[in-house]
């Protein structure tokens, strides 16, 4: 039976040779669908992804775009960008993430950070604009090699909150969960949730869930659908469909160091 379940699993593993090529946050680097992992862009690599959210919101719902361009600078680096227009009020956003050159027990970890702007009328006429940041450390460990990883984070943000005297960034720190689940045919699942954040005042929990496709026959590109809740509002949640091509052919898989750091 042990033999029948190995074969099972090898045969798998061997299906899911292009199911796995990294693919961008909503808001940017490199990971899950909200959430970042330890994954990276190649070396080289120049990935573009946009993705078209219908958001449920109250009285009606609203649509926006998620832009986002990564470059694999050096082995392990990469830079990005991010701009979601919504509106009136657009967000951009400029990301970095390194994943070290070591792995403890096939743990592996990066450190991100990004820092951006939400910009939105300023009931006069005329365009406000306030910062947001992001930091980042991540690890990963695969449950059950190149089908199965899990991410562990903590992230310390800033997020601009009005007032009446006028709008002023508060800071906090929040942990998240992610998995990746990759299926045969070039098929993958990945979902990330969040603990709530008091003083960034977030009233329910973050939480993204989409499936993946990255067809053999298109080496490169990846198709995703699914829905998230960024927990700004309780009643508020999108449905997320979108795609991403890497250029240059040197787009890190994730969970493709796991054999290679052992050589």
């Amino acid at each position: 039976m042990k033999k029948l379940l190995s074969l099972g699993i090898a045969a798998a593993a061997l299906a899911l040779t292009c199911a796995a090529f990294a693919y961008p946050t909503l808001t940017g680097p490199t990971g899950l669908v909200l959430q970042p992992s330890t994954s990276v862009v190649g070396a080289g690599a120049l990935d573009v992804a946009v993705d078209f959210l219908l958001t449920k919101r109250d009285p009606e719902p609203t649509d926006t775009e998620a832009i986002r361009v990564l470059y694999g600078v050096i082995p392990g680096l990469e830079l990005g960008a991010a701009w979601l227009p919504e509106g009136d009020v657009s967000t951009w956003d400029i990301n970095a993430k390194y994943k070290f050159p070591i792995e403890w027990e096939k743990f592996q970890l990066a450190l991100g950070a990004d820092g951006g702007s939400v910009m939105h009328p300023n009931g006069s006429g005329g365009t406000k604009s306030d910062g947001i940041y992001d930091v980042t450390l991540v690890t990963s460990y695969p449950l059950v090699e190149k089908m199965l990883k899990v991410d562990l984070g903590v992230t310390a943000s800033g997020r601009p909150v009005g007032e009446e005297s006028g709008t002023k960034t508060i800071a906090g720190v929040t942990g998240f969960l992610g998995a990746d689940l990759m299926l045969p045919y070039g098929l993958s699942v990945v979902g990330d949730v969040s603990t709530i954040s008091h003083a960034l005042q977030t009233p329910t929990l973050p939480v993204g869930l989409a499936v993946r496709f990255a067809p053999e026959e298109i080496k490169g590109l990846t198709i995703q659908a699914g829905c998230e809740n960024m927990g700004t509002y309780s009643n508020q949640y999108s449905f997320l469909v979108g795609a991403g091509y890497c250029f240059g052919g040197g787009e890190e898989k994730e969970m493709k160091n796991d054999t290679m750091m052992k050589k």
